[in-house]
């Protein structure tokens, strides 16, 4: 039961992270700055703390689906193995918001050029 607590209290902690840094992007959007040079840093710390969160979500479903089990065996690990959700999904979501902070360091390139020539 050790590591279900302990991995879900990283699970937790890297999810406050991801808000954290979503609240921070968020309020950069709404002062009108989109563009601005720190957001896509902030995105691609959003997209570090998804792919991260994912594997640590599937040890934390691991700890307690072996903790409900009563222990390790083989035919029940493979039986609990049914019930933790694959991490595949949140890789893909990761790289995907990864390849929206490139589109926003591009935006901010884009940016910072025009304002120059104005």
């Amino acid at each position: 039961i050790g590591m279900a607590y302990i991995t879900n209290i990283l699970a937790s902690g890297i999810i406050l992270w991801i808000v954290h840094h979503f609240r921070l992007l968020i309020k950069k959007v709404k002062s009108g700055e989109p563009f601005h040079e720190r957001n896509p840093r902030l995105i691609r710390k959003i997209a570090i703390g998804v792919l991260v969160w994912g594997p640590i979500r599937m040890m934390s479903f691991a700890g307690w689906g072996l903790f409900m089990l009563g222990g390790i065996d083989f035919p029940r690990l493979a039986m609990m193995s049914h019930f933790t959700p694959l991490t595949l999904e949140l890789i893909f979501i990761g790289l995907g918001i990864l390849l929206i902070a490139q589109v926003f360091e591009y935006g901010y390139r884009l940016q910072k050029e025009q304002d120059l020539t104005v």
